[in-house]
C-alpha cells in the first residue's frame, strides 16, 4: 500500500488564525509580487519557467503566494515517470522534485523562503501541483502555491523560485540529483531525524507526542480565536515543534504498520475537523 505522510495538517491550524484575526486581515495592504528573474535555479531550471507578469497574494490559509510555470521544449534527461513531488514515496518512485521560492523585499533581502527540498508544511503547499507540473507538455503553464504570514513590518515586492530533483533513498541507482543552491544546512538536516527510524515502537512513541502537540495546538487557537491574546506567546515553541514533527514524520516513508498509519491519519484528521471549526 503506497503511504503519503501529509504534513500540512501540522500547520493547517496556525495558518487558519488569519481567518481569526478578523478586521486586522481586512485592513491588510494588498501585495503584488513580480519575479525577479523568470529563470528557475537548481535542477529543474532546464525544465521550466516563470510566466512573467504580476502576481497578487491571496488571503487563504495564510498569505498564499500562487506562481504560473510553463513547461519548455527541453526533454526530461531523467525516466519521468519514476519522479513524484517531495515528500511522496511508493512502489517504482526513483526520485523526488520539487519547487522552492525566495520572497524578496524591495531591497533584495530574502524575507520568506521555502525550500525545493522541502515537503508538506514547509515546502509546498499541496504536492499536487507538483504533480501536475511534472505532467505538463512543452508550452503548457501549471500553478504552484505556498502559504507565508508575512509579518506586517516587512514588505514582499519579489521572489524567485528555486527547484530540486532527489534520488530516493530506496531507488538501487546511486548517487543524488539535489543541487538545490538555496537550500540551507538547516534545510539538509531536515531529511534526517533519530525518531521513528528503528522501529514500531519509535513510531508508537512518536504518534503519541504527536497527538499531545495536536491536542495543545486545537487548544492554543481556540484561545486565540476567542481574542485571548496571551495565546500567542505560545506561537513561537508551537512553530518550532510543528517544523520538529514535520521532520520526524516525513521520515516515515511507509515504514509505519497499518494500525501505525491509521492512527496517524485519525490524529491527523482531528486537526482538520477542529480547523473546519474555527
Amino acid at each position: 500500500m503506497k503511504k503519503t505522510i501529509n504534513i500540512w495538517a501540522i500547520g493547517l491550524l496556525a495558518l487558519g488564525l488569519a481567518s481569526c484575526g478578523g478586521k486586522k486581515d481586512a485592513e491588510k495592504a494588498e501585495i503584488v509580487l513580480s519575479p525577479e528573474t523568470t529563470h528557475i535555479k537548481g535542477d529543474l531550471g532546464d525544465y521550466f519557467e516563470v510566466v512573467d507578469r504580476e502576481y497578487t497574494v491571496t488571503n487563504d490559509w495564510g498569505d498564499m503566494v500562487s506562481v504560473e510555470v510553463k513547461r519548455t521544449d527541453a526533454d526530461y534527461a531523467f525516466d519521468i515517470t519514476g519522479v513524484s513531488p517531495m515528500g511522496t514515496h511508493g512502489q517504482g518512485v526513483t526520485a523526488n522534485a520539487g519547487f522552492g521560492i525566495e520572497v524578496l523585499d524591495e531591497n533584495g533581502n530574502v524575507i520568506e523562503k521555502s525550500a525545493a527540498t522541502a515537503a508538506g508544511f514547509g515546502g509546498m503547499y499541496s504536492s499536487d501541483d507538483m504533480k501536475e507540473a511534472l505532467s505538463l507538455k512543452p508550452g503548457e503553464t501549471a500553478t504552484v502555491r505556498w502559504s507565508f504570514h508575512f509579518n506586517s513590518d516587512k514588505k514582499p515586492a519579489k521572489f524567485r523560485l528555486t527547484s530540486a530533483l532527489q534520488q530516493n533513498s530506496t531507488s538501487s541507482s546511486s548517487g543524488s540529483f539535489d543541487n538545490d543552491s538555496s537550500a540551507s544546512d538547516e534545510d539538509s538536516d531536515n531529511s534526517v531525524s533519530s525518531a521513528g527510524t528503528s522501529g514500531s515502537e519509535d513510531w508508537d512513541s512518536l504518534l503519541n507526542s504527536y497527538e499531545q502537540y495536536v491536542d495543545k495546538y486545537i487548544s492554543y487557537v481556540k484561545k486565540a480565536a476567542n481574542g485571548d491574546m496571551s495565546a500567542l506567546t505560545e506561537y513561537p515553541a508551537l512553530m518550532e515543534k510543528a517544523d520538529e514533527f514535520s521532520n520526524k514524520l516525513s521520515a516515515a516513508k511507509g515504514d509505519m504498520s497499518s494500525a501505525q498509519w491509521a492512527r496517524y491519519m485519525k490524529i491527523t484528521n482531528k486537526m482538520a475537523t477542529a480547523a473546519q471549526q474555527m
